[in-house]
């Protein structure tokens, strides 16, 4: 994926000016890339990001606070240690420290701070976390060959995971979203990705069985 640094650094800094930044938010958005770009990543990275932010784009009229909604995805995989287990609540906690700094209101970093860490357990109440969620997880409702790619890229991030017990594991985290009676809790997202989103997710399930 082609990516535009300097569309996404603008859209970023616009994103900043609506939440009451008023000062620089430039070196920010270059550590949030340099994060992006560690060697580690291959599906999280800022390809990831600029997925999320350009299907947002999509459903944006679904956003009580869409400044909001485009923080949080900033910053939900700023954080991404695959060895580790905490990396949505050093996310989470990277977005209050880096936005207290530039003087965000603390009410507006507390909202940021649980749509990030809702994606841990990819489960949320409020409607804008739902949709944080739902854009995070629209690679599941992606082509086929594009979902075949995203599960080539998780388990490139997982290679220090032996074969067997990376497809138990990755099965029963995606069969746990087949057992949810909505996989989108957004319903303009719901409406165009929840099928073919099950599909993708039982295909692969049954291609997991079969490594284990």
């Amino acid at each position: 994926m082609n990516v535009n640094l300097n569309d996404l650094r603008a859209r970023f800094l616009r994103a900043l000016s609506e939440a009451s930044v008023q000062r620089s938010g430039a070196s920010l958005f270059a550590e949030l890339l340099a994060r992006y770009g560690e060697a580690h990543r291959h599906y999280h990275t800022i390809a990831h990001v600029d997925a999320c932010l350009g299907s947002f784009d999509w459903y944006r009229g679904s956003a009580r606070h869409p400044e909001r909604v485009e923080l949080a995805l900033w910053f939900h995989d700023a954080v991404c240690d695959p060895r580790a287990h905490d990396n949505e609540h050093r996310s989470a906690h990277l977005a209050g420290a880096r936005l207290h700094e530039l003087g965000v209101p603390k009410a507006i970093i507390d909202e940021i701070a649980v749509h990030v860490l809702s994606t841990r357990s990819h489960r949320g109440d409020h409607p804008d976390t739902k949709l944080v969620l739902d854009l995070d997880l629209g690679i599941l409702g992606a082509p086929a060959h594009t979902f075949a790619e995203f599960e080539r890229e998780i388990r490139a991030e997982y290679a220090h995971v032996a074969e067997g017990a990376f497809a138990l594991g990755r099965r029963d985290l995606l069969r746990e979203f087949l057992t949810r009676t909505e996989i989108y809790g957004t319903p303009a997202v719901r409406e165009e990705l929840e099928s073919r989103a099950r599909d993708n997710l039982r295909r692969r399930v049954r291609e997991l069985m079969l490594l284990e």
